[in-house]
C-alpha cells in the first residue's frame, strides 16, 4: 500500500475507498 501512497496522497485514497 505504501507504493500507493507515493503517487496518491493519503486525501486522495480516502476519497477513493
Amino acid at each position: 500500500m505504501e507504493e500507493e501512497i507515493a503517487s496518491v496522497p493519503l486525501d486522495d485514497r480516502e476519497e477513493e475507498a
